[in-house]
């Protein structure tokens, strides 16, 4: 739940003070509502919907004068459905963030093997009725987490916090290939003859 948002359909099962749905904090948190009055505020999204569109009581609005432009940031649906719950979008951002190439895909199995072995998990105790528990859970996300880091071509990079991630996951570091090497000849100048060399003044196959 700390990392899940609610999405507005018709706003009947949404508590407007204390469930998250217009930020990523309630209006509870985020306006610093004492927690001795929170069992007093009952109401839903639905009770400050009026025809499309958001209608504050005055005397909420008196105390809260900002509440109204934070609500208008948010889209009323305009066909009734129901309300939905949904991860926040900073967990899909998680594989976008500066992570080098091998930790990225790392961090992307680790999370597309954590909602498969849920779905499995899940599909196991509902068809078969067989339980699997969360420890031998956990060792198959691993697994499979370090044998696609491990079968990663993409390369790692100096970061102390990528190497502690593929560290955890069993994976081996894969660094960048090595510069490509070239082979440069030098002549010394024929007799009574002094050569000046300078930084850069070289080709493919010979330096000056």
């Amino acid at each position: 739940m700390e990392n899940s948002q609610f999405i507005i359909g018709d706003g009947t099962t949404i508590s407007f003070w204390t469930d998250c749905w217009c930020s990523d904090h309630s209006f509870a948190q985020s306006l610093h509502i004492p927690v001795q009055v929170l069992h007093h505020l009952n109401s839903k999204v639905s009770d400050y919907i009026q025809g499309n569109h958001w209608h504050l009581p005055p005397d909420v609005e008196a105390i809260f004068p900002n509440l109204r432009q934070i609500l208008e940031q948010v889209t009323i649906p305009l066909k009734q459905k129901p309300d939905s719950l949904a991860w926040k979008e900073e967990i899909w951002l998680l594989c976008d963030r500066n992570w080098q190439a091998q930790c990225k895909v790392v961090i992307l199995a680790c999370l597309i093997n954590i909602l498969s072995t849920i779905w499995m998990v899940r599909n196991q105790a509902r068809f078969k009725n067989k339980s699997i528990h969360w420890k031998s859970a956990v060792t198959i996300i691993n697994s499979s987490v370090s044998l696609s880091g491990n079968l990663s071509k993409k390369t790692y990079h100096a970061s102390m916090r990528d190497f502690s991630i593929l560290k955890k996951f069993k994976v081996s570091v894969h660094p960048p290939r090595a510069p490509t090497i070239t082979e440069v000849l030098w002549h010394p100048p024929p007799l009574d003859w002094l050569k000046c060399n300078t930084d850069g003044a070289s080709n493919n196959t010979s330096s000056a």
